[in-house]
């Protein structure tokens, strides 16, 4: 469940985080109906030295048409790479003017 949401630091091998929160994977799990605490999930990102990573803005700018396609684009590229044994990189960028 966390391989797709895994992201890291390539010069930093030890540090690695995701977006789910322990609530989220506790929810999802429970889905599949298994029930694990989010007490329990907190504890295994220890054991993995796993934390959470959040976006800090609140609301958008403004709104992108087909936001979502772009995102379910890169999903599908990221696991069929991944699953071609390839690397993936992602790269957050911003616009100069």
């Amino acid at each position: 469940m966390l391989d797709s949401t895994i992201a890291g630091n390539p010069q930093q091998p030890d540090v690695a985080w995701t977006h789910l929160s322990a609530g989220e994977i506790s929810r999802r799990l429970e889905h599949q109906v298994i029930q694990v605490s989010e007490y329990t999930v907190n504890k295994v990102y220890d054991e993995l030295h796993l934390g959470v990573r959040q976006m800090s803005k609140l609301e958008t700018m403004k709104e992108v048409e087909d936001r979502d396609e772009q995102f379910r684009h890169i999903a599908v590229l990221r696991a069929a790479f991944l699953g071609a044994g390839l690397p993936v990189l992602s790269m957050d960028t911003k616009k100069k003017e």
